[in-house]
């Protein structure tokens, strides 16, 4: 991710390349992580995580040009909620073997300030199947997203039902409880706009009473 942002994830891209001809061994590339960073997952090597160092054992590099002299490995990374606005975070990374000949080149640095987190949730309800007659079973669709640039935590959920409908059923990737005539999902966290599930679809069917009347609006 190019941006760093306060009570979210980014991601970091570590390139790596043997610039000899021969293999290098006993590769080892270690990442430090700032204060204010914390380690969430990498891939595609599970590392060793040390305190704030992020540490990798590559093994052996072929020589440049042969198959595997070069790849990328990608660290995941959390920016607490506590660390400022216009904070500049350093991520630095080194990369040893033994016998490197030209160890200049081995380390790199990338800065970037961090920027404020916001959070906006939206929600949409909608009539996904099903008619409004006395007796039937009619089916909402909910969409909701979160269109800020951190995670938002803790979400929950809540459909109250008016009076006249039954709850019957639900899917989607959550299961509600029902409290009454509220259905409440618990979401956990939602990422921020445009990472993983930062966006669903929950369906709520119930019920229409048979002693409602015609013309009555249920909201």
């Amino acid at each position: 991710s190019s941006q760093l942002v306060q009570g979210s994830e980014s991601t970091y891209e570590i390139y790596y390349q043997n610039y000899n001809a021969s293999a290098a061994p006993g590769v080892v590339m270690t990442d430090t992580l700032p204060s204010g960073v914390s380690f969430v997952s990498a891939s595609p090597f599970t590392p060793t995580v040390q305190g704030n160092q992020v540490i990798w054992t590559l093994g052996t590099l072929a020589g440049y040009g042969y198959n595997g002299y070069y790849g990328s490995l990608y660290l995941n990374v959390y920016v607490s909620e506590t660390t400022a606005a216009g904070t500049v975070l350093t991520n630095s990374v080194v990369i040893s073997t033994p016998y490197d000949t030209s160890p200049a080149n081995n380390q790199a640095a990338y800065s970037s300030a961090v920027i404020t987190g916001t959070r906006d949730l939206y929600l949409s309800k909608s009539l996904y199947s099903g008619y409004f007659v006395p007796g039937n079973e009619v089916t909402y669709r909910l969409y909701y997203a979160n269109q800020g640039n951190a995670s938002a935590r803790q979400v929950i959920l809540t459909d109250t039902l008016p009076a006249g409908l039954t709850y019957i059923s639900h899917s989607g990737d959550f299961t509600p409880t029902v409290q009454g005539n509220q259905v409440v999902w618990r979401l956990g966290t939602v990422p921020a706009y445009g990472y993983g599930d930062y966006y669903g679809y929950l369906y709520l069917t119930a019920r229409l009473s048979d002693s409602l009347t015609a013309g009555i609006v249920l909201g």
